[in-house]
């Protein structure tokens, strides 16, 4: 726990036998030290202000005066007196005027931290730790001067431990909060960022000779590989929560059966070791095992990504991956010059690095087109345009509310997206399959260093990709203002909503299309019912019954696609596709690890 640092003022007098001129600012400085004893500040100040004018730039009265100034609240003025005085060729005036300088900058960094510096904020915690680093400097500049000062010393230590506390303690709620925050496709993508990252590290000191820098240097890979390990449970967590929310459909969620949670359990502890025995590598200095270790890592937690994430999440992380590759080939190919040694980068190594990129995105692009399938077979069939000549029944015609002027745009634009997004997925599928043959021969070019014949490959790739994903809905802001506004309108006229949805025989033949036809309600009885209601009635009294031809191919009402665009969101962010994937992942049978 921080302890607060006190301020530790060394107000000086003259010396007895100073001659008869100076025996004036010598009566001066002693009663601005009597005030300042007594709490007034002010008064002091303006005694060592006079004494000042008597023996101009005298180290010990500028000392004073900030003494003063820092006490009645004026710290900002303090600091250019101390720095005057820590000039001074008393040693004991230099040391004690860095040692207060030190505490301003704690005082400061105190006052901005507040009385609970763990929630403070990013931007908080870089200018408190930068003030404290600062104080920091100050006292070891008293150090220097005075080597036997205590409080300098002891002052140094405590922020030396509180900054360590509290950036384990800042790391450790952001990455509570990144939990909390991230869905699992986000989080599953933050803890594969952070094991190639690690990965990097590790794969940068292969060519180190043995130090106690190198040594250093893998003692903190492997302190942050074992804190990559600890959020294995974590992430079984939100596998849990998502698989028993998938399995639920809607329903209160239920605990997953033992089978399932014994499979998952080893998949997760499989992923926990690669990362443990990189560790292990890593404190033993055998980095070619631990960055083998961490390959396999990254491998295990791909799956598991690969698994759970929807559509368009892979198809945006492919399409992002595939610009850096493009990137990295032209700055190779093009007339500019290598990268020099100053930088770090070489040839071989950039090449190995972008071909890893590239056969990632391989991994990724092989399942768009199964995955686009999957998402088609789940959507209602388009909807087909009919003739003026064909007949159309009053009582099927599907019933629209009062405010349809108002609601228009809102429609049309559901409708529009809806088609979008069907037009994405069958871009996928067909365009999907002609991308791995073009990742793939980009990455062989490019573990070959062959940076010219890597292009064409990659940016056809890339292409694709982007043709696929130009059909992509944005999720915009008026998307979201569609939804408050549904919301408001069922909020002012729910009862009427309700009774329209309840008796059109065409919402409940489309609500029996959906995959929530569960979840429908019985119709209450009605005292009054519509016209539409006497009209089914009587069909059903004569036996007759619509065609079923005519229902299929009915088009929808505005109100019915923005209802399914809305289940169809709700559906891609609970990842309910994602228990059959997962199953078969789960159960899938298990390659035989090589014994090191």
């Amino acid at each position: 726990m921080y302890h607060p640092l006190i301020l530790v003022t060394m107000l000086l007098a003259f010396l007895p036998g100073v001659v008869s001129g100076k025996e004036s600012a010598t009566r001066l400085v002693r009663e601005g030290i009597t005030r300042y004893q007594q709490g007034e500040y002010t008064a002091a100040l303006e005694k060592f202000q006079r004494a000042e004018k008597l023996k101009v730039e005298d180290p010990r009265i500028l000392f004073d005066q900030a003494c003063a100034l820092a006490a009645g609240g004026k710290p900002d003025e303090a600091i250019p007196l101390f720095q005057r005085a820590a000039v001074a060729r008393d040693p004991h005036v230099a040391a004690e005027s860095h040692y207060n300088l030190g505490h301003l900058s704690v005082a400061k960094a105190q006052a901005m931290f507040g009385q609970e510096p763990l929630v403070a904020s990013s931007e908080t915690r870089q200018a408190g730790v930068d003030l404290l680093l600062q104080a920091v400097s100050h006292y070891r500049d008293c150090l220097e001067v005075e080597p036997g000062h205590a409080a300098a010393r002891r002052n140094l230590e405590a922020i030396r431990l509180w900054i360590k506390h509290m950036q384990a303690a800042w790391k450790e709620l952001d990455r509570q909060k990144r939990r909390d925050e991230a869905d699992l496709p986000d989080y599953l993508q933050q803890l594969q960022e952070e094991q190639e990252n690690l990965r990097q590290q590790a794969q940068a000191t292969t060519e180190e000779l043995d130090s106690p820098l190198l040594r250093q240097k893998l003692w903190e890979t492997a302190r942050a590989q074992r804190q990559l390990a600890a959020e294995m449970p974590h992430l079984r967590e939100k596998l849990v929560a998502a698989l028993a929310t998938a399995m639920s459909n809607g329903a209160p969620a239920e605990p997953l059966p033992e089978d399932m949670q014994k499979a998952l359990d080893h998949r997760i502890g499989q992923t926990g070791d690669h990362m443990q025995r990189a560790a292990d590598g890593l404190n033993s200095q055998e980095i070619l095992l631990a960055v083998e270790a961490q390959d396999a890592a990254w491998r295990a937690l791909d799956d598991l990504y690969l698994a759970v994430a929807p559509l368009p999440h892979l198809l945006e992380r492919s399409l992002e991956q595939q610009k850096k590759v493009v990137s990295t080939i032209k700055s190779r190919t093009s007339d500019e010059p290598p990268a020099t040694a100053d930088t770090g980068d070489s040839l071989p190594g950039d090449a190995e690095q972008t071909a890893r990129q590239e056969r990632r995105v391989d991994r990724w692009v092989r399942v768009l087109p199964e995955r686009a399938e999957a998402e088609l077979a789940q959507l209602p069939p388009a909807e087909t345009t009919t003739t003026g000549d064909e007949p159309h029944p009053l009582d099927e015609a599907p019933e629209l509310p009062a405010d349809t002027s108002a609601s228009s745009g809102v429609d049309a634009s559901a409708e529009e997206q809806l088609a979008q997004y069907r037009q994405m997925l069958n871009k996928a599928v067909e365009l999907g399959p002609q991308i791995p043959p073009l990742t793939q021969h980009a990455a062989e070019h490019l573990e070959q260093s062959d940076w010219p014949a890597a292009q064409p490959p990659a940016e056809e790739a890339l292409r694709l990709l982007e043709e696929i994903a130009k059909s992509t809905p944005p999720e915009s802001q008026q998307d979201q203002q569609q939804q408050q506004d549904s919301q408001q309108d069922q909020d002012q006229q729910p009862q009427s909503e309700n009774d329209s949805s309840e008796d059109s025989p065409s919402e409940q033949n489309n609500e029996s299309q959906s995959e929530d036809s569960d979840k429908a309600q019985p119709k209450p009885e009605e005292p009054n019912e519509p016209d539409e209601s006497k009209s089914q009635e009587q069909e059903k009294e004569s036996g007759k019954q619509p065609d079923a031809s005519e229902q299929e191919n009915r088009p929808m009402t505005p109100q019915q696609v923005e209802a399914l665009l809305q289940r169809l969101r709700e559906r891609e962010r609970e990842h309910r596709r994602q228990r059959k994937q997962l199953e078969q992942w789960l159960y899938r049978r298990e390659p035989v690890e090589r014994d090191w």
